[in-house]
């Protein structure tokens, strides 16, 4: 039996696992993750109310205990376009005006996600996502899962302009991290 109520444990950012209670807010990688965490999601949680998929409201528990206002990062970049999460694509994607550019983050399916990547983001600079990188994060989902953990995958792309988002701007995309989550006994 389980709590019905999915709980961060790790992340990946860089190709550094980190226990959800030791990540820093501070660290920019790491809160890059979370804030595409909230922002590529539908939930609430407010005065012990939680609205929206167990999943999402994880995401947005986790960014609030790491000491960071998901209604703050909501209202600074706010959402101009989406596609809903589809249990055929296994995706979700918003858009956002972040760091003078659009930026459309995704969130999904490991497996589907990496598919669809073709680079990295590694201490600051936009990379080639070798099979090197790309097998390493292979395996990290799989040792994950392994512990009974639920994965998540997270991407972004810049767009040259606001327009409403399409499937076929799911691709190129540049991976930035893995949460991994569990439904406590």
């Amino acid at each position: 039996l389980a709590q019905n109520k999915m709980t961060v444990r790790k992340i990946v950012v860089q190709d550094h696992i980190i226990a959800a209670e030791d990540v820093s807010p501070e660290n920019p990688e790491e809160q890059e993750l979370i804030l595409a965490s909230v922002l590529c999601s539908d939930a609430t949680c407010q005065d012990g109310t939680e609205i929206g998929d167990p999943t999402e409201t994880a995401l947005v528990r986790f960014a609030q205990n790491c000491g960071l206002s998901d209604e703050k990062m909501r209202g600074e970049h706010a959402r101009i376009s989406e596609i809903p999460f589809d249990s055929d694509r296994k995706l979700m994607s918003t858009l956002h005006f972040r760091n003078e550019r659009y930026e459309m983050l995704i969130k999904g399916a490991p497996d589907v996600l990496l598919a669809r990547c073709t680079s990295v983001e590694q201490n600051g600079e936009v990379l080639p996502l070798t099979d090197e990188i790309r097998s390493a994060i292979v395996d990290q989902n799989r040792d994950f899962s392994s512990q009974g953990l639920r994965v998540l995958a997270f991407a972004k792309k810049v767009l040259s302009e606001n327009r409403p988002l399409t499937l076929e701007d799911e691709t190129d995309l540049i991976f930035t991290g893995l949460i991994a989550m569990m439904d406590p006994p």
